[in-house]
């Protein structure tokens, strides 16, 4: 005869598949939110500065300032401002920053998702890691010295008030200032990504929520101010309902492989397009339709 489950043990399961796919669901909106963060701003950023320029305006200041040290700094900010007066914006005030074990402050001068510009340095010295970004770094020597090593090697490099310490994409290094010193700090790449860096030593060391707050608050009205102004994320000026369907699709088929001449742009894949290319569509098809362009799906942005 038919066996008829127990009404008690038939709930005990509905209620296990439900907790489940609670489970599911859950873990899949915090991975989807972690991918969007860290994936998409590396969609090839719009950028506004270039390293040459500011090394120039750094030095220009230098010359400019001798050896008044506040003079070199603040002719630096009102260079850059000349420069760049649609771009750069000083802060409200200076605010503390504890980083891979260094501890100097700063002073924001431009935040965006793919860039950042402050003046950083500290008055009695300081010691630590450089961290390992997803972005480019430029660091501009005003006044004082850096040091700086990475694993392996024996001697130290050093870079004086004038020179330019270039750390590049994925790099880490262990930096030091022996003494006071002051720079130019520009970054290019993922920015949102190298934020948790800039936050952990807050909640597992300094315990500083006001130094938190004073970063947060800034940066974000920093970036959506940008964000405002249009300064987003282009992807080669092409982008269209297609990808929405079939770059996750492609990318999972052609991962790694390089397209051939001629070869449609749906084909050329790497290991972010998983993750970056629906999030990105939908930005791009948002802005466009923002913009009032309805036009065929397909047609070049």
């Amino acid at each position: 005869r038919p066996v008829i489950p127990h009404p008690l043990v038939s709930s005990g399961r509905r209620a296990g598949t439900r907790a489940g796919m609670a489970k599911t669901i859950f873990w899949s909106v915090v991975v989807a939110i972690i991918a969007a963060l860290i994936a998409v701003p590396l969609s090839f950023p719009k950028t506004v500065f270039d390293p040459k320029v500011l090394h120039q305006i750094a030095k220009d200041a230098i010359d400019q300032g001798g050896l008044n040290h506040t003079a070199v700094v603040y002719k630096t900010i009102a260079g850059m401002k000349a420069k760049y007066p649609d771009h750069i914006k000083e802060a409200p005030k200076w605010v503390f920053n504890n980083a891979g074990g260094a501890m100097g402050s700063m002073l924001i001068l431009h935040a965006s998702f793919s860039e950042y510009i402050i003046i950083f340095g500290s008055a009695i010295g300081t010691e630590g890691h450089t961290g390992r970004f997803l972005a480019d770094d430029w660091f501009h020597i005003l006044t004082g010295e850096q040091w700086a090593f990475e694993p392996g090697a024996i001697h130290k490099e050093v870079y004086k008030a004038g020179s330019q310490h270039h750390l590049k994409w994925g790099v880490a290094k262990g930096y030091r200032f022996p003494d006071e010193c002051w720079a130019l700090e520009y970054a290019r790449g993922n920015i949102v990504a190298m934020l948790p860096f800039g936050y952990f030593d807050t909640f597992f060391s300094t315990i500083d929520f006001v130094t938190l707050w004073d970063t947060t608050w800034i940066s974000a009205l920093f970036m959506v101010e940008n964000l405002l102004k249009g300064k987003i994320w282009r992807y080669q000026g092409r982008y269209d309902a297609r990808w929405m369907l079939y770059q996750p699709c492609s990318s999972a088929l052609f991962m790694g492989r390089e397209p051939a001449q001629g070869q449609d742009i749906g084909d050329r894949c790497d290991a972010r397009w998983v993750l970056y290319q629906p999030c990105s569509s939908a930005l791009f098809m948002a802005e466009n339709l923002l913009k009032g362009k309805m036009g065929a799906a397909g047609a070049p942005g």
